[in-house]
């Protein structure tokens, strides 16, 4: 466990090593968060009326969460072609049919989420943990959006250890990365959040293909 462990961390670091052209992605969303913070702290500092600061502040956490998700997708979709050694346009192309649907499984994602989260945020936490592996299923498994959930929820639950502990080292490394480049401020924030973005969209990746590898095609079952 803790050497499929390891070698999945530094498999989803080595591939920005080898591609770095890759980060541009996670990049985006990294801007939006940035944005939706400063707009979120003009909102608590006053600068916006009372009425409409708690509103606005839950519409750009929304705003994050969406684009996030979105740019994972197209990053789960890149990282693999490169695992497949196929160009990243075609990889692309061959996901375009389902763009649409794509996006809006990320806004169904994103708003369950932001609801599940001011529901005293367990049952946001849950949906986060029963919705990991909707995208990977969507984008490499070419399922619709309902057989993805229904898929997500059965692999989340069935291997409910290996997930939750490669979440909590997640957690932990981000905390760190975090804590580490808080010390230049906002631009540390932002290059934190950078590298956050996108080294988790990797390790998702990378324990969907674990899983799926460990014990067998797992998204053709019932």
């Amino acid at each position: 466990m803790i050497a499929s462990m390891l070698g999945t961390f530094e498999k989803s670091v080595k591939v920005f090593i080898k591609q770095p052209v890759l980060l541009v992605i996670p990049f985006f969303p990294a801007v939006v968060s940035l944005a939706s913070w400063l707009i979120a702290q003009s909102a608590i500092k006053g600068y916006l009326n009372n009425a409409h600061s708690g509103i606005i502040v839950t519409l750009f956490h929304f705003v994050t969460l969406f684009s996030y998700i979105l740019f994972s997708s197209i990053l789960i979709i890149f990282i693999e072609s490169y695992y497949k050694k196929i160009p990243f346009f075609e990889a692309f192309h061959d996901i375009y049919s389902k763009a649409l649907e794509i996006v809006a499984a990320c806004f169904a994602i994103s708003v369950t989420i932001e609801i599940g989260l001011k529901l005293f945020v367990l049952p946001g936490l849950v949906v986060i943990f029963f919705s990991l592996f909707i995208i990977p299923f969507m984008v490499i498994g070419k399922l619709s959006i309902m057989r993805s959930v229904r898929m997500s929820i059965y692999l989340s639950k069935k291997y409910w250890e290996t997930v939750l502990m490669y979440a909590i080292v997640l957690i932990a490394l981000s905390v760190i990365v975090g804590g580490i480049f808080s010390i230049l401020g906002v631009a540390g924030n932002f290059i934190a959040t950078w590298i956050i973005y996108g080294y988790s969209a990797s390790v998702l990746l990378n324990i969907y293909l674990l899983l799926q590898d460990k014990y067998g095609l797992f998204i053709y079952e019932s």
